[in-house]
């Protein structure tokens, strides 16, 4: 429950390659175990379930795809605000539809990150989103309300941070920032400048967007 009050929104295959899947499983064999227990907890008012919707669907399985099936969608959980008071959790996130991708391309990027840390024999500590560093910047006050206020705070953060400590005892916060393909090279620029001297995953979706990446920042970007 904690990691998906800190996840905000977390789709129904995270949960169960995380949570429910041994070692020698698949997400197959493993989803039925899942299914109950995510049934259990939303029928007792702690989850929230819900559809995303992504852009980029499946690869058609007729003869003649349909040209309008764009769109795929995921099953996703979030902690109802009852869960979030009762069990003092981050409250439950104002995730828009649009933004649905993006978040779970965050997600991604977060998971490699927290796999490549531990191969290196470094110490995950936890995550925060977007959303719970604006809240600890601001002390928990809402800025939702002031738009341009809102998009100064944001642009300034990043899509997630990820806490790790060292064999040695030190202590490391990485930004981790899903750079879609309609950013602009400005929003880059600022981006990287407003966490100059931070260390900064930059995630992607195609080499196209990892090539601006490069060129506006100097680092390579990871696929997502």
């Amino acid at each position: 429950m904690d990691w998906i009050a800190r996840a905000g929104v977390a789709d129904f295959d995270r949960i169960v390659d995380r949570f429910f899947r041994a070692e020698h499983e698949t997400l197959s064999d493993a989803s039925p175990r899942a299914e109950a227990a995510l049934k259990r907890l939303t029928a007792k008012g702690y989850l929230n379930a819900r559809s995303l919707v992504l852009n980029g669907a499946k690869a058609p399985t007729t003869a003649k795809p349909n040209p309008r099936a764009r769109h795929h969608v995921l099953r996703a959980y979030s902690l109802t605000a009852r869960a979030s008071e009762s069990l003092e959790l981050p409250p439950p996130p104002r995730l828009r539809e649009s933004f649905g991708e993006h978040h779970l391309k965050t997600l991604d990027a977060l998971d490699n990150l927290e796999r490549q840390h531990r191969a290196a024999g470094n110490q995950v500590l936890g995550f925060k989103m977007e959303t719970q560093l604006m809240s600890e910047r601001f002390e928990g006050k809402d800025f939702r309300a002031r738009a341009a206020r809102t998009q100064e705070v944001t642009s300034k953060l990043p899509d997630a941070q990820l806490a790790i400590q060292r064999p040695d005892g030190s202590v490391q916060q990485v930004n981790v920032e899903y750079v879609s393909a309609k950013y602009s090279n400005q929003m880059i620029r600022e981006k990287a400048t407003a966490w100059t001297g931070q260390p900064t995953v930059w995630a992607v979706p195609n080499q196209a967007t990892a090539e601006r990446v490069l060129a506006v920042t100097g680092q390579l970007a990871v696929l997502v």
